[in-house]
């Protein structure tokens, strides 16, 4: 969460940047989630959307062991903004 934020938290939407966002954002958490040595594999997405008032459905497919193998899901900013 700290790195959405700390990345994301100064700027104002820019289509024309979110291709870069979305890229070195995935790149700062591959690099934290490798710098902990672990012999794991990580899948990381971004999905970076202005808002308009509209929703978005994503749908994904993993196989994996639910026994040794997790998700976790950052939304951001947290707070959802007044329907008008």
């Amino acid at each position: 969460m700290e790195t959405v934020e700390g990345y994301l938290g100064p700027k104002n939407y820019e289509e024309r940047e979110v291709t870069k966002w979305i890229n070195e954002i995935n790149e700062i958490i591959m690099e934290k989630l490798v710098s902990h040595q672990k012999p794991f594999k990580y899948l990381v997405n971004c999905l970076i959307m202005q808002r308009k008032g509209v929703s978005v459905v994503v749908s994904q497919s993993n196989i994996w062991d639910t026994s040794l193998d997790s998700c976790f899901t950052v939304m951001w900013p947290k707070e959802t903004p007044n329907k008008a």
